[in-house]
């Protein structure tokens, strides 16, 4: 196998599913490479390709995430892998485009399937990245549980500086 190279977006998901990955790989990983090898493999993170990227390489995935968007890719390229973040987009992206095309690679900073952590430590920090319209959490209760402010921007409800306990 060749290198780990992602492709990224100006969205958070490329901060999460990308760079932060990509650091803890270290050499074995390359973010928005400008050359390809035939051996790398590619992680596109909601990023639809180009062509010449698809054809370089044997090996490249999707990384879904929530981007319905990403379908596009996917339909025209039938070489290129969906990755899923939870079960019920396994078994969606499944269903679409077939279980030997999808890969479940879970959410490392979202727990959508609700698994319990097996740890003692306790739960000090936590956050929320997506659109206010999908936040329905009550941000007073928040407030209130942890003691802080909460902010939001123009795209992402945001703690300040993260939700600490």
């Amino acid at each position: 196998m060749g290198r780990l190279c992602f492709f990224s977006n100006p969205w958070p998901s490329t901060e999460i599913r990308g760079k932060q990955i990509a650091s803890l790989l270290g050499d074995m990983a390359v973010m928005d490479p400008t050359d390809l090898h035939r051996d790398d493999v590619v992680i596109l993170i909601k990023v639809v390709p180009q062509d010449d990227i698809v054809d370089a390489v044997d090996n490249i995935y999707m990384d879904v995430i929530d981007s319905t968007g990403t379908f596009v890719a996917l339909d025209r390229y039938p070489k290129m892998k969906a990755i899923a973040i939870s079960r019920l987009a396994y078994q969606y992206l499944s269903e679409r485009y077939g279980t030997d095309r999808v890969v479940f690679i879970p959410e490392h900073n979202c727990n959508f399937d609700r698994a319990l952590r097996i740890t003692k430590w306790p739960v000090e920090t936590a956050g929320y990245i997506g659109e206010a319209d999908c936040f329905h959490a009550d941000v007073g209760e928040l407030q209130e549980l942890y003691g802080q402010s909460i902010q939001h921007n123009q795209h992402h409800i945001l703690p300040t500086p993260y939700l600490t306990r």
